[in-house]
């Protein structure tokens, strides 16, 4: 097995956030608790290429075989390659300027 390279200590330009989206949803049960109760869980977007796909619970395979991953519940520094490939998915709004 070859040995993994160094991280590189040089500050890369990225000048975007991104913060996967949330899904708003209540715990299960029938009673009006239940239906006012909310919790914001959120979705993994696994990047193939210039396809994207929105996983809740993706395994270790699909995270590893992805070009991009990020992990819901996290916000990530994104290059403008990146941030192209996420405004054409149609996650423009989870993006901000920094």
């Amino acid at each position: 097995m070859a040995p993994l390279p160094p991280l590189s200590l040089t500050r890369r330009s990225m000048a975007y956030l991104f913060k996967p989206p949330t899904v708003e949803e209540g715990p299960a049960g029938f009673t009006r608790l239940f239906w006012r109760y909310r919790i914001a869980r959120a979705n993994t977007i696994l990047v193939y290429g210039t396809t994207i796909y929105s996983e809740r619970t993706p395994g270790v395979d699909e995270t590893i075989t992805a070009d991009y991953c990020y992990l819901g519940g996290h916000e990530y520094f994104i290059t403008d390659a990146e941030r192209t490939i996420l405004v054409n998915g149609g996650y423009g709004a989870n993006i901000t300027t920094v």
